[in-house]
């Protein structure tokens, strides 16, 4: 059983539609989420992505931007694989 207070950490390796799919289910649950994709690039568009995608959602009035603003803090890009799974 996890307790609310122990710190959770998912890592999603590759930033493709799935992983991009998986980045936003894990940092809306609040879990720390961190990226990786072998091509940076890749992780830079999934980002990018992640962003605009929380901005049409608030637009359409299904999201808070303070809400928006938590939910991305959760997500960390990072450079290499170790980093992710650490």
């Amino acid at each position: 059983m996890i307790r609310a207070s122990q710190h959770r950490v998912v890592a999603v390796v590759g930033t493709g539609v799935v992983g991009r799919s998986w980045m936003r289910v894990f940092a809306r649950a609040g879990l720390e989420t961190r990226i990786w994709d072998l091509d940076p690039v890749r992780t830079d568009l999934a980002w990018d992505w992640y962003k605009s995608d929380q901005k049409r959602i608030r637009k359409q009035g299904g999201m808070r931007k303070a809400v928006a603003r938590n939910e991305r803090s959760n997500v960390i890009r990072c450079d290499d694989l170790a980093e992710a799974l650490a």
